[in-house]
C-alpha cells in the first residue's frame, strides 16, 4: 500500500509539473502569436497608407498638371509673360527667301561662326545670333504642342507629387507649398540663365520666363500640397521592420 501511494503521488507531480510546462509554452506561444498579428496588422496599415497615398500623388498630379497648363496659357495669352522680349521682323519674306538657298537642313545655327571657335577677321565685332531654323511645316495651328505640353505638365505635376511626399519634416501646408516654390525656383532660373549668359537671350523675355515658372511652380504647389503629405518617419519605420 506504502508504495501503491508514492507511485500516486510521483504519477501527480509529473502530470503536475507536465501541465506547467504546457502552460509555459502555450503563454510563449501566445506571446509570439500576438507579436505576429501585430505585425502583420502594421504591415496590412501600411500597405493601405501607401496604396491611399499613392492615388493621392496621381490625383494631386493629373489636378496641378491642369492647373499649371491654365496657367501657361493665361500667362502666354493674356499676361504675355511668354512672349515678353519677342520681336518680328517687318519683312520677313526677303530673309526666308535667302535662307531657302543658304540653309541646308532644319537645325540650330551659330551665326556668324561657320566653324567652332573661328570667326573671319571682318566678322569681329559684327551682328551675331542664334538660328532655329525648320525646312518645312509652318503653320499657326499649335495641337500637337498643347498635347505635349499638358502631358508635360502632369508629368512634372507627378514628379513634384512624388518627392514632396518622400521629403520629410513638411508637415505644415505651407512649408510644402515653399518647398514647391524652391523647386520652381531651381527650375526657372537654371536653362533661363544659362541661355541669357550664353546664348544672349534678351534680358526681358529671360526674367519673363522665370516669372512664368515661378508663379506656375507657386500654383503647382498651392495644389499638390493639399493634397500629398510626407509619411511620419516613425510610423513608416515601424511599418519598415514590422515588414
Amino acid at each position: 500500500m506504502g508504495e501503491l501511494e508514492r507511485r500516486k503521488r510521483e504519477g501527480k507531480q509529473h502530470h503536475s509539473t507536465r501541465a506547467r510546462t504546457v502552460s509555459g509554452l502555450s503563454a510563449v506561444s501566445k506571446t509570439r502569436m500576438f507579436l505576429f498579428c501585430c505585425g502583420c496588422l502594421l504591415c496590412i496599415i501600411g500597405r493601405v497608407e501607401e496604396a491611399f497615398m499613392s492615388k493621392r500623388i496621381v490625383l494631386a498630379a493629373i489636378l496641378g498638371g491642369l492647373a499649371l497648363f491654365i496657367w501657361g496659357g493665361l500667362s502666354h495669352t493674356v499676361l504675355g509673360l511668354g512672349e515678353h522680349g519677342v520681336q518680328y521682323l517687318a519683312q520677313s519674306q526677303p530673309l526666308m527667301d535667302a535662307m531657302k538657298g543658304s540653309v541646308p537642313q532644319s537645325g540650330i545655327y551659330y551665326l556668324p561662326a561657320e566653324s567652332v571657335g573661328k570667326l573671319r577677321p571682318e566678322q569681329e565685332n559684327g551682328p551675331w545670333g542664334i538660328l532655329v531654323y525648320h525646312l518645312s511645316g509652318a503653320t499657326l495651328a499649335m495641337t500637337n504642342q498643347l498635347v505635349i505640353e499638358g502631358v508635360l505638365n502632369i508629368l512634372q505635376a507627378l514628379l513634384i507629387a512624388i518627392i514632396l511626399s518622400l521629403v520629410p519634416g513638411l508637415l505644415g501646408y505651407f512649408s510644402r507649398v515653399g518647398f514647391v516654390f524652391l523647386l520652381g525656383a531651381l527650375a526657372g532660373t537654371s536653362l533661363s540663365i544659362q541661355y541669357w549668359n550664353w546664348y544672349g537671350f534678351p534680358a526681358n523675355y529671360t526674367l519673363a520666363t522665370i516669372a512664368d515658372k515661378l508663379i506656375g511652380f507657386l500654383i503647382v504647389g498651392l495644389v499638390v500640397a493639399a493634397f500629398v503629405k510626407p509619411a511620419v518617419a516613425g510610423s513608416r519605420t515601424a511599418t519598415e521592420k514590422a515588414a
